[in-house]
């Protein structure tokens, strides 16, 4: 439709698409069903929908124009996309166009037709074109190879050393019939990244490279999507400099030392201190035996709970630490390479001039970016960490459950990977007087059970909430195995785990129900084995007017 997405219809019932769910546009032009689902020509770009999720290619990744006006898969299996400015083809690797220049008599692009001949009919605003695909593959050669040390040209293999930062690989395609700035090329470094990468510049650059050995391959893409018959190589050495394995070798020897040394220490020793272990190890298990108490199996309980908080913070920082860290080393080598070329040069015209530095700059530029991006992901990381713990708010306080939950999930995105789906239906909840790091705790307890119970694989966790003249609700569901019967009338139990020795501590749910029920409220659980769990909670809206929870909010923090 234009305006309204699309629809689909079971025979019985419509479901309806928007951009909310993915679709590129509202306002839709055409539609292709094949055998791999559904494609959308739309106002903004082209969506293909796999009956599950939508994935949309725009400009940005190869399209002529956003605006998709037409669609058809020829016969050898591409897909044909007509524009208001040109004719893509697409063979799900990499776009393809053909422009006026190329002989089209309109770039308006309207309607698409292949005849029995394997004619192509592109039908435009301007008139009618006949196209005719050539098979004849672009030949692919790679014409230099570009290192700190200067130009190699074109040779079959190279060496290096780590002490180079930058190799630089330049190759074209040869085709009569493709416009040189119109030829498509997939390259990869195989040894360093196998996954095949898309340009339609004719160079690939590759920075820091470790030791090994790698291949470079490359191929020519033409207009036709037509490829090389055969890939271009170039075989790459990486070395360690002479200074440095001496170095290590010297390092090696000197360890060596060090550890036969501290062997004969540690056996000369063992003797003594074993006597010694064994009666410390029977005194601390005779102490161990009289400290297992309730409130130690509690304080067992919100370690864990840390552990999987401070393992979630270190796994999220970690990216955008490691991002920063190299994107700074990287700038910090581009500044020294800078300052040699400056002193090198005695006027701005030569160094404008001078390759090196331009591309020293641009890759400064690069690395500041990044480093800026990991700067503002590392705040947004510790703003949702104070949000769960609400160190400051251990006292009785009027909470945003929402806010609750949204921090919570943000702690949790690790486990979350690209297997599960978190869909939130959040209602017009009301300020909630309580404890919000209790709160937080029980939140983290259900989240973390749901997603445990889907146990790695695809899935879906929901949470709800919505409220009434009374209480606040807030529904937690996940689409894994479910709970035994006999199980779900235990779970609060405390010490009850249907886990292995060692990765449940059983009080979780436990902790969780005594928290709800301080704030007077209750948490119920509904299971159905094979199709996932439900739990509930519901919370008094004027929790203040219990007195046990004024009388415990005078007390201090529990």
């Amino acid at each position: 439709t234009w305006g309204g997405g699309v629809s689909s219809f079971d025979g019985k019932v419509f479901t309806n698409y928007t951009t909310i769910d993915g679709l590129a546009s509202d306002s839709v032009w055409v539609a292709l069903a094949d055998e791999d689902g559904m494609w959308f020509g739309t106002h903004n770009g082209l969506s293909h929908f796999d009956g599950q999720h939508f994935t949309t290619y725009r400009v940005e990744d190869g399209l002529a124009s956003n605006r998709v006006q037409a669609l058809m898969r020829d016969v050898a299996g591409h897909l044909w996309l007509g524009t208001d400015a040109g004719v893509n083809r697409f063979d799900g690797q990499i776009f393809q166009t053909l422009l006026r220049r190329d002989g089209l008599i309109g770039n308006s692009v309207r309607e698409l037709y292949q005849d029995r001949n394997d004619n192509v009919w592109i039908g435009s605003t301007a008139g009618l074109t006949r196209y005719q695909r050539s098979h004849t593959p672009p030949p692919i050669v790679i014409t230099d190879v570009v290192s700190d040390e200067g130009r190699h040209g074109p040779i079959a293999a190279l060496e290096l050393t780590t002490a180079h930062d930058l190799v630089t690989f330049e190759f074209t395609g040869i085709s009569f019939k493709t416009r040189p700035e119109a030829m498509g090329y997939r390259y990869r470094l195989v040894g360093y990244e196998d996954e095949w990468r898309s340009t339609y510049v004719g160079r690939a650059e590759f920075l820091d490279l470790p030791r090994g050995d790698f291949t470079f391959e490359v191929v020519a893409v033409d207009r036709d999507l037509s490829y090389s018959q055969a890939p271009a190589q170039v075989r790459l050495s990486v070395r360690l400099p002479g200074y440095r394995i001496a170095m290590w070798m010297a390092l090696a020897i000197s360890v060596g030392l060090i550890l036969w040394q501290a062997g004969l220490i540690i056996r000369r020793n063992r003797s003594l201190s074993r006597a010694r272990d064994g009666l410390e190890a029977r005194v601390e298990e005779r102490t161990e035996e009289l400290r297992q108490t309730q409130g130690q199996m509690l304080v067992q309980e919100k370690m864990a709970s840390l552990g999987l908080l401070v393992a979630g913070v270190a796994h999220e920082i970690n990216s955008p630490m490691g991002a920063v860290s190299s994107a700074a080393d990287t700038s910090r080598r581009c500044i020294e390479r800078i300052t040699e070329m400056i002193h090198g040069n005695t006027t701005l015209e030569a160094l404008l001039d001078n390759e090196r530095f331009l591309r020293a700059l641009s890759t400064l530029e690069e690395n500041t970016e990044i480093s800026l991006t990991g700067t503002e992901r590392i705040e947004r990381i510790v703003s949702s960490l104070r949000n769960f713990a609400r160190l400051d708010e251990a006292q009785m306080q009027d909470a945003d459950l929402h806010e609750g939950l949204d921090s919570t999930l943000s702690l949790l995105n690790h486990q979350l990977k690209n297997t599960v789906e978190v869909k939130l239906e959040y209602g017009d909840l009301p300020s909630l007087r309580c404890y919000p790091q209790e709160l937080n705790q029980v939140f983290m307890n259900l989240l973390s059970n749901a997603i445990h119970a889907l146990d790695g694989e695809r899935g879906q966790i929901g949470i709800r909430t919505w409220s009434d003249d009374e209480a606040v609700y807030v529904a937690i569901e996940d689409s894994g195995h479910g709970i035994k019967e006999d199980n779900l009338r235990r779970i609060f139990d405390p010490g009850f785990t249907t886990k292995g020795v060692g990765v449940g501590t059983g009080l979780g749910l436990s902790i969780s129900y005594k928290i709800i029920e301080k704030h007077r409220g209750e948490i119920r659980a509904e299971s159905v084995e094979g199709q996932g769990t439900c739990f509930t909670l519901v919370l008094p809206r004027n929790l203040q007017s219990h007195p046990d929870l004024q009388s415990s909010d005078s007390g201090g923090r529990v």
